[in-house]
């Protein structure tokens, strides 16, 4: 369950591109749980939070997911990313320590590995980003492109420009939830075929 939380956590803090939350989302988890403070969450985590409030888990995991989020720290080694995401960035960056970085330098190089460009290309942006926050806002049209590769995966002919930021939001939290594949890819379709 906290693998579970920490991925969706992951997901939702992917780039600096992150979507502010809104104050309806706000109010469904301050409604479904006062006693998470919501005023010292960032926006990503009060993405999270949304997401977590409006899973299909039960009450007592949504609640300890939520307390989770709220204690969560802000490095990799809190994130546990699958095995798999983590040999997909060591591939490009296999010098670099990922556990002296921020949990979204670690999935906007994960994001950028699901890019177009050269292998090379890739190496450098994934190491760029890796040893430099910052370097993350100009690489941001890379990070977008890496998010669609992503749903792609699970839903090939997906209209992008049919979803909104919030949908697209949501998408990312289900790919990095733990559910099983085919449980992802129908929670996508229902997004995109809503």
């Amino acid at each position: 369950m906290k693998r579970t939380l920490i991925a969706t956590a992951l997901v939702t803090t992917l780039s600096t591109t992150a979507f502010a939350a809104t104050d309806a989302q706000v109010e469904a988890v301050d409604t479904f749980a006062a006693g998470i403070d919501t005023n010292a969450m960032t926006d990503a985590q009060l993405d999270v939070a949304y997401g977590i409030v409006t899973s299909g888990d039960s009450r007592g995991e949504k609640i300890a997911q939520l307390r989770a989020l709220e204690a969560d720290t802000t490095k990799y080694s809190q994130a546990n990313i699958s095995a798999a995401e983590m040999m997909r960035i060591e591939k490009y960056a296999p010098e670099v320590d990922l556990t002296s970085v921020e949990k979204d330098q670690v999935l906007s190089a994960l994001a950028i590995t699901y890019g177009s460009a050269s292998e090379g290309e890739k190496r450098e942006r994934v190491q760029a980003v890796l040893k430099d926050y910052n370097v993350m806002n100009t690489l941001a049209t890379d990070i977008s492109e890496g998010q669609e590769r992503m749903i792609e995966n699970y839903v090939p002919d997906v209209d992008f420009s049919k979803l909104t930021e919030e949908d697209l939001q949501l998408i990312l939290t289900y790919i990095h939830s733990g559910m099983s594949r085919g449980e992802t890819r129908g929670k996508i379709e229902a997004i995109v075929n809503s």
